[in-house]
């Protein structure tokens, strides 16, 4: 049974693609450079099937994780390679910085901040709820450890929704993974949202602002 009906889901996508959108202008200033988000469909799939599918990596993963608190509970993970984590701070860093290792873990906390703080605006302006994010901790784990990490962090009713997307650079695309858990409480809201076809009307006059960081 779908979690949400295809109106449903469409405004969730534009909420969450408007996020995005936010986070990547910030990001763009934190790197200086023109920076681009591809357009990412949410998926709503038991997190043991998300981390089965799309985190294959034998080696060891960068994944910061950061518990959300208030009227809507949630936790957000962003995962990335190490390849990819060095190419990020090739993008953000000067040279003498990328080679401190203190440094590149500290721009990885940073961003993933940006994306969850992005998101967790968006969530709360638009649903006019009380929600605060913590600063993501870091760990370097495997794909089983990721999991068992988010499935502790769960009780049986939550669900999880399953961003990917590509940070676009002029010659770099980089690919981390964005999981989101919540409970029920942001599939009734989501509900009760599309019943107001203003809601979507709000989010669509977004769209001209949206296209300038989402391809």
């Amino acid at each position: 049974m779908d979690l949400l009906t295809p109106k449903e889901l469409h405004l969730a996508n534009k909420l969450m693609n408007l996020a995005l959108a936010n986070s990547a202008e910030s990001f763009a200033q934190l790197a200086k450079n023109d920076i681009k988000l591809q357009h990412a469909e949410i998926q709503f799939k038991p997190i043991r099937y998300v981390i089965d599918e799309h985190i294959h990596e034998e080696n060891m993963l960068y994944t910061l994780s950061s518990a959300i608190i208030g009227d809507v509970p949630a936790h957000s993970y962003f995962v990335l390679s190490y390849a990819d984590a060095a190419n990020l701070s090739r993008v953000c860093l000067s040279k003498s910085d990328y080679q401190n290792n203190e440094m590149r873990e500290a721009l990885l906390t940073e961003i993933a901040n940006i994306l969850t703080a992005s998101v967790v605006t968006q969530l709360s302006n638009f649903f006019k709820v009380k929600i605060f994010g913590y600063v993501p901790i870091l760990k370097k784990l495997n794909p089983e450890d990721i999991k068992s990490l988010i499935m502790s962090e769960m009780d049986k009713d939550d669900i999880s929704f399953y961003l990917k997307t590509n940070f676009i650079t002029s010659n770099l695309k980089i690919q981390p993974d964005f999981i989101w858990t919540f409970n029920h409480i942001f599939i009734h809201i989501i509900q009760n949202m599309s019943k107001n076809e203003n809601n979507l009307l709000l989010l669509t006059q977004q769209d001209d602002y949206m296209k300038q960081y989402i391809i």
